[in-house]
């Protein structure tokens, strides 16, 4: 069923009416395309919330995945800390094994010498009895020998009495025999003095007959000691100092010996003191001439 147009100047509005209609149309259009870009950017809000999505559960699931890495990396760790236990409780069950073995043989062992132990007691129980009787028997010869120890030490005091008289005789015998020998020793020390008294008595003066004859005359001038040498043989001194002196005295000791005769000169106007002359021929005669060594020898 068809509607009567009831407009006026139909002809006129078609024309007039074109534009508005246009213009409706691209207001549709633009609607259109508004509502397609509305719709595709919602699509796209909700494509990029679905990727944001998407990237925090990759993000999480890296996370995860690192996580459960670090898992199975300490669980491997742990796989392998309880391997070794394993280990070590297999090589100590095989130390366990050994040792109860080592242990069972020991029982064994043990239990061996147990027996041999027990059997050792039998027989001591045995030897037990026959050392009690044993024992009595040394109890009856015991009291005989106390006996015979208090008649022992009864002879034993009146022997120690004995011996500490003796003691006492000797230790006086010692101190007589002491004073025996201090006696003797002073008669030898009188007969030496003695002896040698009498050989100075009976020994001959002091002769240059039959020796070497050597000289030493001593002058002393301006507190300077001067000394003079006539070795055997020589016509005239020879002045020397000390040193020179002794070692030509000691070469003439050496070849002459007991022929060696040591005349020392003291001028009269020699500088000397009576006790300086006489240190000095002491000492000269002492070490060098005959008559001092031949009694140094006897």
């Amino acid at each position: 069923m068809a509607f009567p147009d009831l407009r006026v100047h139909r002809a006129g509005m078609r024309e007039e009416g074109f534009w508005p209609s246009f213009t409706d149309i691209m207001m549709v259009i633009v609607m259109i395309f508004l509502m397609a870009m509305l719709g595709l950017l919602l699509r796209n809000m909700d494509l990029v919330a679905r990727l944001k999505a998407t990237l925090a559960a990759a993000q999480q699931a890296a996370q995860k995945i690192a996580r459960t890495t670090d898992a199975n990396r300490d669980l491997s760790n742990r796989l392998v800390r309880s391997e070794h236990e394993l280990e070590m409780l297999r090589a100590q069950l095989m130390d366990s094994s050994r040792q109860r073995r080592e242990l069972e043989r020991k029982l064994d062992r043990a239990t061996a010498e147990a027996a041999g132990w027990r059997r050792k007691a039998e027989a001591g129980q045995k030897a037990r009895q026959a050392a009690e009787r044993r024992i009595g028997e040394l109890e009856q010869a015991l009291v005989g020998l106390r006996s015979q120890v208090a008649t022992s030490r009864a002879e034993a005091a009146q022997a120690a009495g004995r011996l500490q008289q003796q003691a006492l005789d000797l230790e006086r015998l010692r101190r007589d025999l002491a004073e025996e020998q201090r006696h003797l020793r002073q008669m030898r020390d009188d007969y030496s003095d003695l002896e040698a008294k009498y050989r100075r008595l009976i020994r001959p003066a002091r002769s240059s007959l039959g020796k070497v004859v050597v000289s030493v005359r001593y002058r002393k001038q301006n507190g300077v000691l001067h000394i003079a040498l006539q070795e055997p043989g020589a016509k005239a001194f020879t002045e020397v100092d000390s040193v020179e002196l002794h070692r030509r005295l000691s070469r003439l000791k050496q070849r002459l010996g007991r022929k060696l005769y040591v005349r020392i000169l003291f001028p009269d106007d020699s500088g000397l003191s009576y006790n300086e002359a006489w240190r000095i021929t002491e000492s000269l005669l002492r070490m060098y001439d005959y008559y001092y060594q031949e009694g140094q020898t006897r």
